[in-house]
């Protein structure tokens, strides 16, 4: 088998390859690893640059392209449905890994640092409110990302209901979301330098010394990753969607390793759209509505992470949480998933809030800011093939999608 190592086809082993020698760079020149931390800002901030045209004229023309509103209700609830459910079905597996390994009993942190940013508790009203846009303009200027979504929502539902009076707004926005894929083509030539400057940094920086005494915490992230993507992905994958699985694995390759490498959602979210059309063969339309959306509404890892801290902080400060305690925790930990930012070190700053509504110390936080870069490498990843797990599981309940096709036509 012939494996491309140059042009656009050769970036995902060029990545790999980028991937492997960061962690060997990382470990034998720490400080030249440190060093070119920059270039790896770089990447990030370039991906920074394009996301907001990206999702914007995405979910403008994903919802426009189902061409009729009784389409866009069937398939915006189904992803609802999707999506929550599996954001909630991770926080209830959070919850009972973290009472299985008990992360916080016995861990003592003399030298923790004080978490010092300002946390605010959100009240119903005031979430709901931050998430609609006072100024249109304005929202694409901030870069929010939820205050982009809803935009991109009322005038998509707009486009469908106005329909050839709006045709000349949909061919342009569909013209921007090609010319905003066409810098992205340009951006990812540089990703292989940009995975590398940041793996190798963390790898300098963190090295293996952080795992002594929170190895019981990170244990526990890992085994309720491994239970999330067995029980919510990969089964409903192979009992619904009959989906080949081992191929399935193959070609979200690289999409895992942009999220690993970057811990950045949002910086992950063209290759994953790229990867669901080119490689899933999901239609355009059902990515460019799912995947922006879902980056939103679906976060497993981060509501996943949630849990586990809540019974790490009870048992570090030697509380019991009630079975009604209990319950609210998944509640909280799904509703604020989907506020959850898609940026590297976002999840800091939701943990502290966490802590905060479940009236324990958010201090905690800071101990735990040390290792964040090491959980949020699984977070990442469960939070993006999240999204494409729920797209194709919509798309086969729409006869849109078939792992017959699938094959066929990758196979062609």
């Amino acid at each position: 088998m012939k494996v491309a190592l140059t042009g656009k086809k050769g970036i995902p082993m060029q990545i790999l390859i980028a991937f492997i020698l960061s962690i060997v760079v990382g470990i034998m020149y720490p400080a030249f690893a440190k060093s070119i931390k920059p270039l790896g800002d770089i990447f990030i901030t370039l991906i920074k640059m394009i996301i907001v045209p990206v999702i914007f004229c995405t979910i403008t023309t994903g919802i426009a392209g189902m061409g009729d509103m009784q389409k866009l209700k069937r398939v915006g609830t189904k992803m609802l449905v999707v999506y929550v459910g599996m954001t909630f079905v991770a926080c209830a597996i959070g919850l009972g890994v973290g009472y299985l390994v008990r992360p916080g009993m016995g861990v003592t942190m003399a030298a923790s640092q004080a978490f010092t940013q300002v946390v605010k508790t959100p009240t119903v009203g005031d979430f709901l409110l931050a998430m609609i846009p006072s100024n249109f303009v304005g929202a694409l200027a901030k870069g929010d990302i939820v205050q982009v979504l809803v935009l991109g929502v009322f005038v998509g539902v707009a486009l469908i209901g106005l329909g050839k009076k709006a045709s000349t707004v949909k061919e342009v926005l569909e013209q921007g979301a090609s010319i905003s894929f066409y810098i992205i083509d340009i951006i990812m030539l540089y990703s292989p330098i940009g995975v590398f400057a940041l793996m190798a940094n963390a790898v300098a920086v963190y090295g293996v010394s952080i795992f002594g005494a929170m190895m019981k915490y990170i244990i526990a992230e890992y085994i309720a990753a491994l239970l999330i993507v067995i029980l919510v992905f990969i089964l409903p994958l192979m009992l619904f969607a009959r989906i080949n699985i081992g191929k399935a694995i193959k070609d979200i390759g690289a999409v895992f390793i942009m999220s690993v490498s970057t811990c950045s959602g949002a910086a992950t979210l063209p290759l994953a759209m790229d990867t669901a059309t080119s490689k899933f063969k999901l239609p355009q339309w059902l990515v460019d509505f799912c995947l922006p959306l879902g980056g939103t509404v679906n976060s497993t890892g981060a509501a996943m992470y949630k849990s586990i801290l809540i019974v790490f902080a009870s048992d570090f400060y030697g509380l019991t949480l009630s079975v009604d305690q209990m319950i609210i925790t998944v509640l909280i930990s799904t509703m604020l998933s989907v506020a959850s930012p898609g940026i590297p070190g976002g999840g800091i700053v939701m943990s502290a809030i966490m802590l905060n509504l479940m009236g324990l110390p958010y201090e905690i936080a800071g101990m735990l800011a040390g290792i964040y870069r090491l959980v949020d490498m699984v977070h990442t990843p469960m939070n993006v093939i999240g999204d494409i797990v729920g797209a194709i599981l919509i798309g086969k309940s729409e006869g849109l999608w078939s792992n017959e096709e699938y094959v066929k036509e990758s196979e062609a």
